[in-house]
């Protein structure tokens, strides 16, 4: 084995994969220490390597701790209480302070003591296949700590993965040589990934010792991870310019957020949805396949006016607002009755969260449709009374679109004033015998 080429290829690798050259150093010094006590010395003994950074020569040492008599427990003595710290004496394992102090004058009790050992440069098959394993394990270590460290500043952000497997509903992403997990409850209900598929995510939480390897749990049903992917496409927001004072979600059907500035020239919705609409519709594009409506409106103190802006896109014609009771009296007009209805009133549920305000919703005649109060919501008219079943909504339109097939094709079919000219004029005779019969007819 060329230790001078195997120090080359340890720089290179720690420039390679971006870890400390230190940290290789130690892993290998442990992986040869290992190897040479499967190889050549007792299961009790303690054996450590020193790999000379310098001149790449790699030397063995065994490892005894100095005890002092008040220390050793007798082969027959047990132990007073938990507190008592004193070990059985292991020839193997330890050495008597007095026998130290021989070697190294200045040594103190519980101190370590190195005897070096020959120097094998070559070792036995299992034990070199051994070597091998132990540092390919702890360069895979090595790497998962750094990401971890990586990681572990960026709690709260958004950071991408590649989906690696699927397991009881959850979804584990390999981000680097770190496998995260998105579990049932942080999905988008609705969403599909297949293995391999790029995706994003909010960084939940991190656990430094985790149970079951599972190192980082990822989010996309947060509403966290909305804001974070509205600073990373509106400079506005992730320079503090504009805050988002308030955001309510049902994951993968609706987002509603308020939104304020202090700066009189800035427009806090305009900042978020973009020219265009190209912000918003950057941001809908990770969510459930753009299928997740986002509602963006400014939020102020007149809370009529905030609750009118929350229900958008609901056509109002008034709002009044009891402030003891902190209710809020809705008239929407009857020609937009049904849309209250609309996906279970997501629409009504969330704009009482947004808002903080307890809803009645009411017809223009005044009869009460829904209610939210304390996040509840209740409907007290049958919705299907104005929501038709799909089918019924659309049986007219297909009837009278199948009715005007059907003519067009008999108009295709009818032949045409110069077609039946032509036929008149290749038919004469027939035309002629057609006559004489009528007229014989007559005559009779």
């Amino acid at each position: 084995m060329d230790l001078k080429q195997l120090k080359i290829a340890i720089k290179q690798l720690a420039e390679e994969k971006k870890i400390d050259e230190e940290v290789l150093f130690e892993t290998v010094e442990s992986v040869f220490a290992a190897a040479y006590k499967k190889g050549y010395a007792k299961n009790s003994q303690v054996i450590r390597s020193k790999f000379n950074r310098e001149n790449g020569e790699l030397s063995f040492f065994q490892v005894k701790e100095a005890l002092s008599d008040e220390n050793i427990l007798a082969p027959d003595e047990e132990r007073i209480d938990e507190e008592d710290k004193r070990v059985f004496f292991n020839p193997e394992r330890h050495i008597k302070l007095e026998d130290a102090k021989l070697v190294q004058a200045n040594i103190e009790n519980g101190e370590k003591i190195f005897f070096p050992l020959n120097t094998k440069s070559e070792f036995s098959r299992i034990a070199a296949q051994s070597a091998a394993q132990m540092l390919a394990k702890s360069l895979r270590e090595a790497e998962k700590d750094l990401v971890m460290k990586h990681l572990k500043g960026k709690e709260g952000e958004i950071v991408s993965g590649v989906v690696h497997r699927f397991e009881r509903g959850a979804i584990f992403v390999t981000i680097k040589n770190t496998i995260a997990k998105i579990p049932y409850e942080e999905k988008i209900p609705g969403e599909r990934f297949r293995e391999g598929e790029s995706v994003r995510a909010l960084v939940k939480f991190i656990d430094e010792k985790p149970r079951g390897g599972n190192f980082v749990t990822l989010s996309r049903s947060s509403t966290d991870f909305i804001v974070k992917l509205f600073s990373l496409n509106s400079p506005e927001l992730a320079d503090g310019k504009i805050k988002i004072e308030k955001i309510v979600r049902i994951p993968g059907q609706r987002t509603k957020i308020a939104a304020s500035t202090e700066d009189e020239t800035i427009d806090p919705v305009g900042s978020l949805v973009g020219p265009r609409g190209v912000r918003v519709l950057a941001v809908r594009g990770e969510l459930n396949g753009g299928r997740e409506y986002i509602d963006i409106i400014e939020k102020t103190s007149e809370i009529p006016l905030f609750v009118e802006e929350a229900l958008s896109p609901l056509k109002i014609s008034s709002v009044i607002y009891d402030k003891k009771t902190n209710k809020a009296t809705v008239k929407v007009l009857d020609e937009d009755i049904a849309s209250i209805f609309d996906r279970s009133g997501q629409n009504i549920l969330l704009s009482a969260e947004l808002t903080q305000v307890d809803l009645d919703i009411k017809n223009m005649s005044d009869e009460l449709m829904m209610t939210v109060k304390d996040g509840v919501l209740e409907k007290h008219v049958d919705e299907t009374e104005f929501v038709q079943q799909r089918e019924e909504r659309y049986a007219e339109y297909k009837n009278e679109k199948q009715t005007v097939e059907n003519d067009k094709t008999e108009e295709e079919n009818k032949p045409s004033e110069e077609e039946k000219g032509e036929e008149v004029i290749e038919n004469p005779d027939k035309e002629k015998e057609s006559k004489d019969e009528t007229e014989k007819e007559t005559n009779e």
